[in-house]
């Protein structure tokens, strides 16, 4: 930025915000010796010592980041840094160099423009205030870039004054009169004037036969004092029937008067009958007085918005910009029939509010849109706007806009946190009113419970439970939760008070997630029984720390051949994160990779395989029996087959081997993919040996037509397109041209020529085809099973599986299941009339006997896995049931054996005493 002082006078040095984060302080400091030297500023909470040298010369505005310095000196030109810190780190967010310039040469301002012209220097711009006729006429510019007397820019700047005319006023004197033929009529003195217009205009009458109209006196004259312009005209006209006469001045339309043959008024009417089979909008005319428009055959509307119960809304009616507008009427369509008209405007004309909505409504001729206040449920329904560009009573653009009307119950907002992180409640305003305060409350129980928030003039106690956890941004309207856990899930409610009466609610739903580890996968492998071949894997399947609870998907094996299910689940007491673990056995004969998912996390692969493939003199355990982490590939046999079925596999793919992309049938050469919404760069080849004089890029339509879009050629000025002027930008180093904010209708062929001669025959042509691609969102997947009522025993499942915002269209490819076994297709695809991204939607009916893991795919996007059909297992209470009558049986067991083992040991000892009997002693 360069600014210019005036000797001993003052200057301002203006440093940018970014406005969305709250400033925690400016620096500015001067470039001195390639030093950087601190002359003013302010940190938060921190004062800060002025430079001595400019202590009495510098004042700091904390709100408007900027710094004067008075008693400017030739000693003060030079080159100034602001830093300005949006964060509570040390590091500025914006760095901006400002150039000083002083001079002794004021510029004294013409004493004819002294108080009607203001210069601002920041923008390079002069504002003329109470613009008058004689203003009109050629200005220049000069742009003085350089310490030069030469300006570096100049531009010439036509000024053209206008002012409207009044609405012109027709006055009619008419008296009967025979003409020639014999019949009669009126021979009728019209005049039709205005005034306070400029430049000078003519008068256009409207609905007469110019070959029976002569004109009379014609009286114009201009104002000495403003220099507008009063009009009149005065013409006789000669008519035999019923005639309805207006006239059009600068733009501006009179009223409609009518002249006819008996001096007496008539009543008309016509009943028809119409059949219709689309939207029509549909009026009548009566001699030039046309009435309000009505709709029959109703179709799609156009535009649907909501409003809040008890708040506002604004109805923006569209424009073509290209044209002045002259009304805009907004009426209400009430038992599918009738209209009545609301609010609007017209030029020139004096329109009645309808007196129901006298207080409620206000228009806005700038933005063609009407504000209604207070919003109740009578308001829902249909509406239309009627905007007029021309002088004629028919309107030029017609729309309809569905009102729905929510109340405080409906859930406006769903955010994730991470556990053990942060998040923040953003809670929405109508920014037009000034917010007195914010409350966020929890919803617990049925009740709602204050956590914290602000109110102007009333200091607010934070909940205790979230003292240290929660801060709230006024400025934002925001609170920040840090280390979230599980117990925080649930609903919330932000209430944003405009007034003590007036206040906006807004849910917020905030669910809580935290990612599963990398699954661990083991596997136990063993000889199937005699006269079966192939082996039975016992494989488990762990990830800990997630939320919610997940399931476990198996990647690469068939469902029909997986079972002896155990699933192991458990919730830590104190973060209440999940571990899940899952163990099946599987029966294969062929080599086979398996891995499992949990939460969204993917396990490693690990290979199991046919036992014919090994020597049969081999243990079975030791040969299989390997650490749950090594690498398949340390077996050989495993790793020998495998290169075997690659090298199979690469030979006999077609098209892989010889050159790439460019060959084939396609006569294009490059094909290129733009995500929608951002951008693309096509690039042109060069041959590198020659200079390029120019590059042209153009677009193929229909098939045949080529469109200029950009380029270059040198000592040529090439005109962009207009459709693509704030759109594109060529780079001729590279030969190459950047398209932004990539829509829809981009997609299609291209092409690229390269000149590197003087003629003007291209000496490199490349085709480019843009493919445009949108991302979908993660698929959800939802079902819905019931008991099978057709005696059969498993379950009936409906599964849905929808996903939004990608393109192009996509199909639904359900995983896990066997497609001979679905049935009851529903597809409801939806594109977006402004994006064109597409909504996915499908429904299917799928019959089961068995647990099936089931998940579906859109595009390139895979949704979680969910298990149909699943069987029903002994509950906690019944499996320690078990073991306490198992523990009860073998303690009784134990003191059986205990009590035989005792008895025994005393009858052998009662027989050895008995023995010794029968010995005589010495």
């Amino acid at each position: 930025m360069n600014i210019t002082a005036i000797l001993g006078h003052s200057v301002t040095f203006k440093c940018p915000s970014t406005h969305n984060k709250p400033v925690n302080g400016l620096y500015i400091q001067r470039m001195k010796n390639d030093k950087e030297v601190f002359i003013n500023g302010f940190y938060k909470d921190h004062p800060m010592p002025v430079n001595p040298e400019y202590q009495n010369r510098t004042e700091v505005n904390e709100m408007e980041l900027s710094m004067e310095m008075r008693n400017i000196s030739v000693s003060d030109e030079g080159l100034y840094k602001c830093y300005v810190l949006n964060n509570i780190l040390n590091t500025p967010d914006i760095t901006l160099e400002i150039l000083l310039k002083v001079t002794d040469h004021p510029m004294p301002v013409n004493p004819e423009y002294q108080n009607r012209t203001e210069v601002n220097e920041m923008e390079l711009s002069m504002e003329m205030r109470n613009i008058s006729v004689s203003d009109e006429g050629l200005y220049k510019c000069y742009v003085l870039n350089n310490i030069l007397n030469t300006p570096d820019i100049t531009l010439e700047i036509l000024l053209k004054v206008t002012a409207e005319y009044s609405v012109p006023t027709v006055r009619t004197n008419c008296s009967e009169h025979k003409h020639s033929d014999g019949g009669t009529g009126m021979n009728c003195q019209l005049s039709c004037s205005a005034m306070g217009g400029y430049p000078r205009s003519t008068i256009t009458w409207m609905g007469l036969n110019p070959s029976l109209t002569s004109v009379v006196y014609n009286w114009s004259s201009a104002d000495n004092d403003s220099k507008t312009w009063t009009i009149n005209q005065t013409i006789m006209y000669n008519c035999k029937q019923l005639t309805n006469v207006g006239c059009a001045i600068g733009g501006a339309l009179s009223y409609t008067v009518t002249i006819y043959n008996d001096s007496k008024t008539w009543t008309i009417n016509q009943t028809i009958m119409y059949n219709c089979k689309q939207l029509t909008n549909v009026g009548c005319a009566i001699g030039g007085a046309l009435s309000y428009t009505v709709t029959i055959c109703h179709s799609d509307v156009a535009m649907n918005i909501t409003a809040g119960l008890g708040h506002s809304v604004t109805f923006r009616c569209p424009s073509t910009h290209s044209k002045p507008v002259n009304g805009l009427y907004i009426q209400r369509v009430k038992n599918e029939k009738e209209e009545v008209f609301i609010n609007g405007f017209y030029k020139g004309k004096n329109v009645q509010v309808n007196p129901e909505y006298q207080n409620r409504t206000q228009v806005n001729e700038m933005e063609l849109s009407m504000e209604m206040r207070n919003i109740s449920v009578s308001d829902e329904g249909l509406y239309k706007c009627y905007v007029f560009n021309n002088i004629l009573n028919t309107p030029d653009i017609t729309l309809e806009i569905l009102l729905k009307v929510t109340g405080h119950s409906d859930v406006a907002m769903n955010i994730m946190a991470v556990l053990g992180h942060s998040v923040t409640f953003k809670c929405p305003s109508t920014h037009s009113k000034p917010v007195n305060g914010l409350y966020i409350q929890r919803m617990k129980n049925d009740t709602e419970v204050f956590i914290n928030g602000f109110y102007k003039g009333h200091p607010m106690p934070v909940n205790p439970e979230y003292q240290n956890r929660t801060e709230v941004n006024e400025m934002e309207l925001s609170m920040e939760m840090r280390n979230i856990s599980v117990s925080d899930e649930g609903l919330y409610k932000c209430v944003v008070f405009y007034s003590t009466l007036d206040k906006m609610k807004t849910m917020i739903n905030l669910k809580v997630t935290a990612e599963y580890s990398v699954p661990t996968i083991k596997k136990d492998c063993i000889k199937r029984n005699v006269g079966s071949t192939g082996e039975s894997c016992q494989l488990s399947c762990s990830a800990v720390g997630g939320y919610p609870q997940s399931t476990v998907t198996w990647v690469g094996l068939n469902s029909t051949e997986m079972s002896g299910f155990y699933n192991w689940n458990l919730a830590d007491n104190v973060s209440e994160t999940w571990t899940i673990n899952q163990t099946i056995i599987f029966n294969c004969k062929q080599l086979t990779k398996v891995s499992c998912a949990i939460g969204g996390a993917l396990s490693y692969t690990v290979t199991i395989w046919n036992l014919k493939v090994r020597p049969d003199n081999v243990d079975t355990k030791t040969f299989y029996k390997q650490p749950a982490d090594e690498d398949d590939m340390k077996n050989p046999v495993c790793s020998f087959l495998a290169l075997v079925l690659t090298l199979l596999l690469l030979t006999a793919t077609p098209g892989t081997s010889g050159t790439s992309g460019t060959s084939g049938d396609s006569d294009v050469a490059m094909n290129i993919t733009a995500v929608l919404g951002h951008s693309v760069t096509f690039k042109c080849p060069s041959t590198h040996s020659k200079p390029v004089n120019g590059l042209y890029i153009q677009r193929v339509k229909n098939d045949q037509e080529e469109v200029f879009i950009d380029g270059f050629y040198k000592g040529k000025n090439v005109q962009v397109n207009p459709e693509y002027q704030n759109r594109t930008q060529v780079n001729e180093m590279e030969l190459s041209m950047e398209m932004r904010n990539i829509s829809v209708s981009d997609e299609g062929l291209y092409k690229c020529y390269v000149f590197n001669n003087i003629l003007n025959t291209p000496d490199i042509t490349l085709e480019i085809l843009l493919n445009v691609t949108a991302e979908y969102s993660v698929p959800t997947i939802k079902k819905d099973c019931i008991k099978r009522n057709d005696g059969s025993t498993g379950e009936s499942c409906q599964l849905s599986c929808s996903a939004v915002g990608g393109y192009p269209k996509s199909t639904v490819t359900w995983v896990g299941l066997n497609s001979s076994e679905m049935s009851g297709f529903y597809n409801r695809n939806l594109a977006d009339n402004v994006s064109e991204r597409w909504t996915i939607n499908q429904t299917i009916i799928f019959n089961c006997d068995q647990p099936i893991s089931v998940s579906c795919a859109i595009a390139d996007a895979v949704s979680y896995t969910i298990t149909i059909c699943e069987k029903e297992s002994f509950s906690l209470q019944v499996i320690i049931a078990i073991i306490v009558v198992l523990a009860f049986v073998l303690l009784i067991l134990v003191i059986i054996v205990m009590k035989c083992c005792c008895r025994r040991s005393e009858t052998r000892r009662l027989e050895g005493r008995v023995d010794g009997a029968d010995i005589p002693l010495a």
